[in-house]
């Protein structure tokens, strides 16, 4: 089985090239609609189209600066749920007061009666594009590594507010040209009740019929979620380990040609074959363990929550600086080469022994000297 990029992508990344609206992409093959979701905002261009909205470039003329506008699609106006739950999104997105989550700015009506809110607009680049741009080699994605983590310190702050995303994957994480990362899509969250849970109202009759219900993409989402049953921050804890397993293997933890195959092997909790590409994927075995971890099929087996898995990748973080160290400081001792660091002052902040043998200054006479 191949991994068809197409399966995964539902929009394009954006590139950082300031406030000019020129700058982005349209995403359609004909120009969008103009219109006006109200007298303030200013429908410019489209970026991006989803299950049911779609966000504008658009203009706010009171604050003269650019945003996002996102608008329920125009053949979901007429369905009392869809309405609702677009509404949510908007209301779980307020509740979160974090730097990784953007922040709504407005939320109304349109003039043609569909609901819209208006956000901050965020540009960048998406996981999804920068993994397909790095070499599929796991020493070569430090880079994704480091914004994962701030997508779990992100993730560990919105379960600590009793809310779960249910659609972490690297498609919905944007990554800005000064470091800064922002879950996106926040459509499909749900807020838990006093027990940590999310109990769907409605019994589905069918994993299709759950899958519409819940939403999410299939190729990273827990066998629990996949089949309507009881949710809670484990399924989430689920999508981060599908996007470890994205960043360490290059494919997401279900690869399959058709749908209905992604379908049964989430439902099923299917992944052996995750846990050897894994295993074979030559990433350091911390993080492997840390991805198998997060990708058990029983939620009991796994992280508890976001904050767990931020602490751990924090302790490998910090371990893996501590073994640096550690070899910085053989070096130092065991060369043969006269071996510094120096200031941008231009002066010594540490040398090895060769200094004093070669020179005949001492250590303290070398250190005080440009």
């Amino acid at each position: 089985m191949t991994f068809d990029r197409k399966d995964i992508r539902t929009r394009r990344a954006t590139e950082e090239t300031g406030d000019d609206s020129s700058y982005f992409e349209l995403l359609s093959d004909s120009p969008p609609t103009i219109l006006r979701a109200s007298s303030r905002y200013e429908i410019l261009k489209e970026l991006a189209r989803g299950g049911e909205g779609i966000i504008y470039l658009a203009r706010d003329s009171e604050l003269r600066r650019h945003v996002a506008v996102k608008i329920l699609r125009p053949d979901l106006s007429d369905r009392s749920s869809a309405i609702k739950r677009f509404q949510q999104e908007a209301l779980v997105m307020c509740r979160l007061q974090h730097p990784g989550i953007p922040q709504v700015y407005d939320v109304g009506t349109g003039l043609d009666g569909r609901p819209y809110h208006a956000m901050k607009l965020v540009k960048g680049e998406d996981m999804f594009n920068m993994l397909d741009r790095l070499p599929n080699e796991p020493a070569q994605r430090t880079e994704a590594l480091r914004a994962f983590a701030k997508v779990c310190d992100t993730m560990a702050y919105t379960h600590s507010k009793g809310i779960v995303h249910l659609d972490l994957k690297p498609l919905n994480y944007m990554i800005g040209c000064f470091g800064e990362v922002h879950v996106m899509d926040w459509g499909t969250a749900r807020v838990l009740d006093n027990d940590g849970i999310y109990r769907s109202k409605t019994i589905p009759k069918s994993l299709e019929e759950s899958n519409r219900m819940i939403g999410g993409t299939l190729q990273y989402m827990c066998p629990e979620q996949v089949s309507g049953e009881v949710l809670d921050r484990r399924a989430d804890v689920f999508g981060l380990g599908g996007t470890l397993c994205h960043i360490l293997t290059g494919a997401p933890t279900f690869v399959c040609e058709k749908r209905r195959d992604a379908m049964r092997m989430s439902s099923q909790g299917e992944l052996g074959p995750t846990y050897d590409r894994l295993s074979r994927c030559g990433a350091d075995p911390v993080l492997v363990r840390l991805a198998i971890r997060c990708l058990q099929a029983d939620p009991a087996n796994r992280p508890r929550d976001a904050g767990e898995v931020a602490r751990e990748l924090a302790a490998y973080e910090h371990a893996a600086l501590r073994r640096f160290e550690s070899d910085m400081s053989r070096f130092f001792e065991l060369s043969h080469d006269l071996f510094c660091f120096a200031g941008m002052d231009g002066f010594f902040r540490r040398i090895n022994d060769n200094f004093t043998k070669v020179l005949g200054y001492s250590e303290a006479e070398l250190l005080s000297m440009p």
